[in-house]
């Protein structure tokens, strides 16, 4: 349950003003009594009024004080804190995770409070004011026997639920002496128990996340159980290729040493670990954070004269390898020129090749051109006689149908004069003779009458006729005669 901070105001100022109201009642209690006296009234009847108002005001004031009283007994546990009450009148205990509140009621209530989060250092850095426990850094001895100061920073927990903080409570009764009883001494003593697991050299020449990984996982579940024994480890020790030997593999070499070291001890495939009083109390470490360790002055002399060597040893082998650079360079130099003069000469070769392979190529080009004109001359040659051939036959073709056209026309116009004819005969039987005869007369009248016109012919009132003979009568004149007649007739 939470308290609600508007309430809480709330209450303090209505208490505020319900003491405020009693001093100002008191002030006028003791001005009206000034009043009542100036103006000589009866004393025993103001003495009562004075008191009965002293009743009202001491009441109002116990109860401002009887409400601090009770006020004072609320207790808020922050975010981030766990709180321990113990009643001592009754015996009861309750833990109280923040943010949260509680009543406290004075003389029988005892509280305690926990930080949940807490994080120890183990450095001598200027930072060590910034946690929650500052401390030495942790003196550590590896298994090839060095020695050295390892900075630790750790970060842990307390347990969440109630059954584990009763636990912690009863056992270390302040959070000042859980982590003086507990959480330094436990994280030294995993410390110094993991590091004996390690050699120097492995931790001091990148091996240091392998120790904080070890140290984080012994932390938590426990230390191993170890034993000494003999192990063969790879030294970074260099040593110098000797005169004529092979120089081929140019990679700094390293031995192998003996030393011994805290090995785990497994039971049924499975590593054996010493009790954990950080599981015991339900109590976490969350991160370990290290830093580079401070050697002791005989490993740093170590460090500095195995640096050193892996130096020379690596600068030696780079000017071997520099050597032999500059030898391929040189072999590679006097390559690329032959290479290049010989490049040279086959480009020349090339070109005088190409350039015969084009007059060969150009003369087999003109052959099939020629080629391909004579062929197509031949081609049109054959064409052209296929073409007199065809208009030949055609031209016989043709002249045999006109052949045929003027026979067959002949033997049409035979056939066609001799139906004329016979359609001339017929008609001219069908005719009568002296109907064609006057059809003759009438034109021959008709011409005669069209050229009248033209004529002048003026009648004659008189004709003589004369003769050769008796009964003589010439054709020519009966013929004028008719004429006359006819003309008189048409008029």
């Amino acid at each position: 349950m939470q308290v609600s901070s508007c309430k809480l105001h709330l209450i303090i100022t209505t208490c505020a003003q319900s003491f405020n109201e009693a001093v100002c009642m008191f002030l006028g209690v003791l001005t009206t009594h000034k009043i009542i006296e100036g103006s000589k009234m009866d004393r025993e009847t103001a003495n009562a009024a004075l008191k009965k108002t002293a009743k009202w005001v001491g009441g109002i004031i116990a109860g401002v004080i009887a409400f601090f009283m009770v006020l004072s007994m609320f207790r808020t546990v922050e975010a981030g804190y766990t709180d321990h009450f113990q009643n001592t009148f009754t015996g009861s205990k309750a833990i109280y995770h923040g943010p949260d509140w509680y009543l406290s009621p004075l003389y029988i209530g005892k509280e305690s409070t926990w930080k949940d989060d807490t994080t120890i250092s183990f450095s001598n850095s200027a930072e060590a004011g910034k946690f929650s426990s500052n401390n030495p850094s942790i003196g550590i001895r590896f298994a090839d026997t060095y020695e050295a100061k390892l900075p630790l920073t750790a970060r842990l927990v307390l347990p969440s639920d109630d059954e584990h903080m009763f636990m912690v409570v009863k056992s270390f009764r302040s959070y000042k002496n859980l982590i003086n009883s507990l959480y330094v001494p436990t994280m030294e003593d995993v410390t110094v128990n993991t590091a004996q697991q390690f050699t120097a050299e492995e931790v001091t020449q990148g091996g240091l996340n392998g120790l904080k990984s070890a140290i984080e996982d012994q932390a938590n579940k426990g230390v191993y159980v170890t034993k000494r024994e003999r192990v063969i480890v790879d030294s970074s020790t260099s040593t110098r290729n000797e005169p004529g030997a092979d120089k081929s593999n140019n990679a700094v070499k390293t031995q192998q040493i003996t030393v011994w070291k805290a090995v785990p001890k497994l039971k049924d495939g499975k590593v054996l670990r010493t009790s954990n009083p950080f599981e015991k109390y339900g109590i976490d470490v969350l991160q370990v954070n290290l830093k580079d360790p401070i050697p002791e002055t005989l490993l740093e002399t170590l460090l500095i004269a195995k640096k050193t060597s892996v130096a020379k040893k690596i600068l030696s082998v780079q000017e071997q390898d520099n050597a032999k650079e500059d030898i391929k360079t040189a072999r590679l130099k006097g390559e690329a020129l032959r290479e290049k003069a010989e490049q040279e000469r086959m480009i020349v070769a090339d070109a005088e090749i190409i350039e015969r392979k084009k007059e060969v190529e150009l003369a087999g080009l003109q052959a099939k051109r020629e080629i391909v004109d004579r062929e197509k001359l031949a081609a049109l040659a054959i064409i052209d006689k296929k073409k007199d051939l065809q208009i030949a036959t055609a031209n016989e073709g043709i002249q045999k149908a006109n052949e045929r056209a003027a026979k067959f026309e002949a033997q049409s116009k035979l056939h066609n004069g001799l139906a004329d004819a016979q359609i001339t005969k017929a008609k001219y039987l069908a005719i009568d003779k002296h109907i064609k005869k006057m059809e003759v007369e009438e034109t021959i009248a008709l011409a005669k009458y069209k050229a009248l016109p033209n004529i002048k012919l003026d009648m004659p009132n008189n004709v003589m006729m004369t003769g050769g003979g008796e009964g003589y009568t010439p054709i020519a004149d009966l013929a004028n005669m008719e004429i006359i007649n006819k003309i008189g007739q048409m008029k």
